[in-house]
């Protein structure tokens, strides 16, 4: 994951430090908790696999696969791990046109 570009881009979307932090921490445990690269999971298929992981809080067959796992299964705050990966998945996009040269 690319953290500090990451955490760059945030900020400069006006994102306070604080929350970009989270943001962070969100992914670092979603990596770790399904032992996972980020970047090459987003280069497989957009995240998109780990996305509908949380879908509907979580509480859903995907999910269920992934037993052992230490994150708010069901309960609101998961959303929070959901919002930080789609954060990330217009960062790396939005990093791909830059490094393409297609900035819109």
């Amino acid at each position: 994951m690319d953290e500090f570009g990451f955490k760059n881009w945030l900020r400069s979307s006006g994102i306070k430090d604080k929350v970009a932090s989270d943001y962070v921490s969100r992914l670092r445990k979603i990596a770790r908790e399904f032992r996972v690269d980020l970047d090459r999971e987003y280069r497989k298929d957009g995240l998109l696999y780990l996305l509908s992981l949380f879908e509907n809080s979580g509480d859903n067959e995907h999910m269920k696969n992934y037993s052992d796992i230490d994150l708010p299964i069901g309960k609101y705050y998961i959303n929070a791990y959901k919002l930080a990966l789609r954060k990330y998945r217009v960062f790396k996009t939005d990093s791909e046109k830059t490094t393409t040269g297609v900035r819109q």
